[in-house]
This record gives C-alpha cells, sequence and structure tokens, in this order.
C-alpha cells in the first residue's frame, strides 16, 4: 500500500490531488485538483471521456495511470484518493451499494486525539499508528462498522 502511494504521490504534480475510482476496467470517477486549482474538478458519468484531458491536469501520463490502475488491483483496492501534499490518502477497497469500505493511510504517526478520536467513532477501526479501516454509508443507511465488530476485531488486534 506505502509503495502504491508512494508512486501516485510522485507521479502527480507538485500539489496535485486525484480521487480516482474503478469500476472493473472503466474509470467510474476521476476527480482531479491542479496546482493552480482551488477547487477539485468533479467528474463522474464523464470521467472516462474527460480522462485524458483529467490526466494532463494533475501531470499523470497514459504509463503513469496504467500503473496506478495495476497498482491498486494488485493490492485489492478500486481506487485512491491522495495528492502528494496531503497528509493521508485512501484506498478505497470495495463498494457495497453506494457504502465504501476503504483505508486510510496516513504518511506520518497519528496524534494521540486523533487515536482517541478512531478508537471511538463507529466509521473508524484502527489497525496501526498509520493505518485506519474505515466504512463511509454513502447516501443512505448506517455509517459505520457494527459495534460488534468493531469491539470484536480491537480484543484480537490491538491498534497501539
Amino acid at each position: 500500500m506505502d509503495e502504491t502511494i508512494a508512486y501516485i504521490d510522485q507521479a502527480l504534480d507538485d500539489s496535485a490531488f486525484i480521487h480516482l475510482e474503478f469500476d472493473g476496467y472503466r474509470v467510474e470517477m476521476f476527480h482531479v485538483s491542479g496546482k493552480r486549482d482551488s477547487l477539485i474538478h468533479n467528474h463522474w458519468d464523464d470521467a472516462g471521456v474527460m480522462k485524458d484531458s483529467l490526466m494532463s491536469v494533475v501531470g499523470l501520463t497514459k504509463e503513469e495511470f496504467d500503473n496506478i490502475r495495476t497498482r491498486l488491483k494488485r493490492i485489492g483496492c478500486i481506487g485512491v484518493a491522495t495528492g502528494n501534499a496531503h497528509s493521508r490518502a485512501e484506498l478505497f477497497l470495495r463498494r457495497v451499494g453506494t457504502g465504501m469500505y476503504s483505508y486510510d493511510i496516513y504518511k506520518r504517526p497519528l496524534t494521540e486525539e486523533e487515536k482517541e478520536m478512531f478508537m471511538h467513532d463507529g466509521m473508524f477501526i484502527p489497525y496501526s499508528d498509520k493505518v485506519i479501516f474505515v466504512y463511509g454509508g454513502g447516501v443512505f443507511g448506517p455509517q459505520s462498522f457494527p459495534e460488534e465488530a468493531k469491539r470484536s476485531f480491537l480484543k484480537q488486534h490491538k491498534p497501539w
């Protein structure tokens, strides 16, 4: 995971950001923000059609884009949200309806305040001082892991 994030951060232009999600081979979402952008340019339905121009906004070549897709697939993920000026990256594991299971990978150790928040918020299951498992329920439904599932995992695995 760290290697994939490092590769993407190196491939992006300075201060660029991407939110990229695949549905199989198809580009499902491609949101970008370039170095001089104050907003993120969001693309859902037209993400595949706009792919080449969106890649140029953040400085990706076709080869780098294809390598990102290959690296995500290799680690079992369907997408990523990251930027080389950000302190964390999100690796999207899978969608269930509109919900998303993902990993927040921090590029620095968590603070004590962050650790405390992650332990007590049902949306997060801490794995280590740099990795948090996340469930975002999407538009409707629960926005957190079942309480018993989180408690059971943390009983077997101590994140810190």
